[in-house]
């Protein structure tokens, strides 16, 4: 078994790896490829360093940081940094952009949502979310920083759509290591697996799905299994009542009702009263261009 499972990462390695050469031949189509993903970037130079910045990760730099990037074109080394780690743009509406595109030419109905927690060693303290945690690459706890990642797989391809990184408790309720490290004041704590289920009700609707799988750890929560059933029965109906949501998933209507509100806290699901009756359905936030062309109105 662990040889084949060697076997296999090889391949998929290999597969990951394309001669830099190649990228020489392909800027036109890769500027063309990136055109509506930047197109929601304010200013001209912002596109420039965006443009700038993707080819020099995929050059045959050894050391692909910002000030070989910069020094590799021939500009200085402070506009770039500046738009990388200081310039005010929003990365939404490009991972809006990407999931549309996966679920426009790779959607399928029986395609699957896949979700895995992934660990990066780190040697300091200061990286957002850095602690000592459970590390998958290393196989102990650690020091290390941990991310929620989003892939959509189908007959057509597979992708990653979506990541979030996971947000310990001691970082959540320390203000001033969160003023120093910008953590955004609206992000709270969320474990893991609610980070799983907030990116599904997200981009749930845009990828078109029969499964939604995951490692043992993701599978190991009842309430994680529960909840699931919940989003896929709100999905296939669009709103129901408590009534018809335990009857279909058969849990009662007390455990329903904590599964609902710990939804609606995370504003995964939304509800509405109706006489005296309470309808639930998921929560659409509008999409990066439905706001562009509100805004535009």
């Amino acid at each position: 078994m662990d040889a084949k499972y060697e076997t296999r990462k090889q391949e998929l390695l290999d597969e990951c790896t394309v001669a830099p050469q190649i990228f020489d031949r392909v800027m036109p189509r890769l500027e063309q490829f990136m055109d509506p993903f930047v197109e929601s970037l304010a200013r001209k130079e912002q596109y420039e360093h965006a443009s700038t910045f993707i080819q020099g990760l995929l050059s045959d730099l050894d050391h692909k940081n910002v000030e070989s990037i910069a020094y590799r074109f021939g500009q200085e080394r402070m506009p770039l940094q500046m738009f990388i780690g200081q310039s005010g743009w929003d990365h939404k509406p490009l991972r809006d952009e990407l999931v549309r595109q996966v679920g426009e030419q790779l959607g399928d109905e029986n395609g699957v949502i896949v979700f895995d927690p992934s660990g990066f060693q780190k040697s300091g303290t200061e990286s957002v979310g850095v602690g000592r945690q459970w590390c998958g690459r290393l196989g102990k706890i650690d020091n290390c920083q941990v991310a929620i990642y989003m892939g959509y797989v189908s007959a057509k391809e597979h992708a990653l759509v979506d990541t979030r990184l996971f947000l310990p408790k001691d970082w959540t309720k320390d203000k001033q290591r969160r003023e120093k490290a910008g953590v955004p004041k609206e992000i709270r704590y969320r474990t893991r697996h609610q980070l799983c289920l907030e990116m599904l009700a997200q981009h749930g609707e845009i990828l078109p799905h029969a499964w939604v799988a995951g490692d043992d750890e993701m599978g190991r929560p009842s309430w994680f299994r529960r909840r699931l059933d919940v989003l896929a029965f709100l999905k296939k109906n669009h709103s129901a009542y408590v009534g018809e949501i335990t009857k279909e998933i058969g849990i009662s209507m007390q455990a329903l009702s904590k599964h609902l509100k710990q939804l609606a806290d995370a504003n995964i699901v939304t509800s509405k009263k109706r006489g005296l009756y309470v309808t639930y359905r998921l929560f659409v936030p509008q999409s990066s261009i439905v706001r562009k062309v509100l805004q535009e109105l």
